[in-house]
């Protein structure tokens, strides 16, 4: 057997391991100390993403973990900087920045995807300013910004989103929500901080197999226990992983008054958020 052939099955586990990353099956639970919280994402992305046609901008796209889920997009741009909490050597980035001007033209975009990324730039206003610019008048923004999450790509972390912060931030940027979700709720997020903990405190074990390995056996009960009380357990929607976005730009990104959302996702369905009196780029 030459070498390539004995490392086929190693390959191979290596990718099916990188899909559960963000991409997780039930069988993630089982190999994904991030599973809750990766899993919550994946479904709503997965729904939400179809509606994004043509040109689709993924800002702070990294390795493109959800680049399968846009399957109406023509062609899909990765963008992100050189810089940052996390090395690319295995990125798939089409266009690097420098964090200042995107350098994409003026509305030559059909649509922007940005999933946990703001939470990493210290001007999310300017950003989003950018996003308006390159976007075509009424393209789409499916955006996700964390409330819940540890300290993580240091320095590189300056902040967290309720769902009235981020509509606020959106509204100013001339940007209208078409929709809004909660990622995740209180029962799956306490024991996903569980796994986090366990999977952070192992950080510092040798050889990084081991820590993988321990980090499994302790964190997929957490898994385990937060899919089947999460199911079971009253739904309290007042701590949760992410608020995800759908919005269209609307107008001038010229820091106007608060747009109240058209749409909530139902009170019964999966990520239903609470009526509210204000309706209206790196991975986690």
């Amino acid at each position: 057997m030459n070498p390539s052939q004995e490392s086929a099955p190693t390959n191979r586990l290596v990718a099916y391991l990188r899909r559960q990353s963000f991409l997780p099956t039930a069988l993630g639970a089982l190999v994904n100390p991030f599973f809750l919280i990766r899993r919550s994402l994946f479904e709503h992305f997965r729904d939400l993403a179809p509606r994004l046609r043509g040109r689709v901008l993924d800002f702070g796209c990294g390795q493109k973990p959800y680049r399968a889920c846009f399957t109406h997009a023509e062609a899909y741009v990765g963008l992100d900087t050189r810089t940052g909490g996390h090395d690319h050597s295995r990125s798939a980035v089409d266009v690097f920045y420098d964090g200042a001007r995107v350098p994409i033209g003026d509305e030559t975009i059909d649509a922007i995807f940005c999933s946990e990324v703001l939470e990493h730039i210290f001007e999310p206003g300017h950003a989003l300013s950018e996003l308006h610019r390159v976007l075509r008048p009424g393209g789409s923004l499916l955006l996700s910004v964390p409330l819940c999450w540890n300290e993580h790509e240091a320095p590189f972390d300056y902040g967290r989103y309720t769902q009235f912060g981020i509509e606020h931030l959106l509204a100013r940027n001339g940007f209208a929500i078409v929709e809004r979700r909660k990622a995740g709720h209180f029962v799956p997020v306490v024991l996903q901080l569980c796994s986090l903990y366990v999977h952070e405190t192992l950080g510092a074990v040798r050889p990084r197999a081991l820590h993988w390995l321990l980090s499994l056996a302790l964190a997929s009960p957490f898994n385990l226990l937060g899919i089947v009380l999460g199911a079971l357990l009253p739904r309290n929607h007042s701590l949760y992983f992410s608020n995800v976005i759908l919005a269209e730009k609307v107008s001038p990104a010229s820091g106007g008054s608060f747009t109240p959302a058209p749409r909530t996702r139902g009170a019964a369905g999966p990520g239903a958020m609470p009526p509210s009196s204000l309706t209206a780029p790196t991975r986690v």
